[in-house]
């Protein structure tokens, strides 16, 4: 979606330049270009957050070997911009995965690398745990997972796929962040400046 805008700011951008320097006005294009985009942004980032742990599920999806599932609870919230979920830091509350009839969980993790999960924009980016025989990465194709169980001759390897929130049907209170609602009213604030150096000008 901010792709979209940037994009959007961008082509309106070359649509004006020949208006503007046949105007010299760029205090006008600005005002009626910027002022909005920016006041979209603030409303854009006006995402809730959660007060309570939110558990997610996930499928792990092979292309060679066995398939699984997965979930992991964060204690919340998850911001739009990011967010990063440690074991060791024990915001990362839960984090398991069935595969092969097998069950890995933060009680038979490897120390290194410390059990971890990581968001950008919404969405998760990066799941990093180690068992013997369990490994997470991310891989420029995405979220990527390898098994091997030497002794009982099973591999898989594939992605992790279909990441989304475990029960949808009963979701957290949403709660605005302090700094959402901080941005929020200085956009505001800054839009009635502005109507007020208009009518000043006027």
């Amino acid at each position: 979606m901010a792709h979209a805008l940037l994009t959007f700011l961008l082509s309106r951008f070359r649509q004006r330049n020949h208006e503007i320097q046949a105007r010299g006005s760029l205090v006008k294009f600005l005002s009626k270009l910027f002022v909005p985009a920016i006041a979209a942004l603030v409303m854009l980032g006006f995402a809730p957050a959660n007060a309570a742990p939110i558990t997610y599920d996930f499928n792990l999806t092979p292309i060679y070997g066995p398939s699984g599932n997965g979930s992991f609870t964060v204690d919340g919230p998850v911001t739009w911009l990011g967010d990063h979920f440690s074991a060791a830091d024990g915001d990362l509350l839960a984090l398991e995965f069935n595969i092969d009839g097998r069950t890995f969980d933060l009680s038979n993790a490897a120390a290194f690398p410390d059990p971890t999960v990581d968001f950008l924009f919404g969405g998760t980016i990066n799941i990093a745990y180690a068992s013997g025989d369990f490994f997470l990465n991310f891989g420029s194709l995405g979220l990527g997972y390898t098994y091997n169980n030497v002794f009982g001759q099973t591999y898989s390897g594939g992605f992790i796929t279909d990441i989304r929130v475990a029960d949808s049907s009963n979701p957290t209170n949403p709660v605005p962040e302090p700094l959402t609602l901080a941005l929020l009213g200085a956009g505001l604030a800054g839009m009635g400046a502005m109507r007020g150096r208009r009518k000043a000008a006027a």
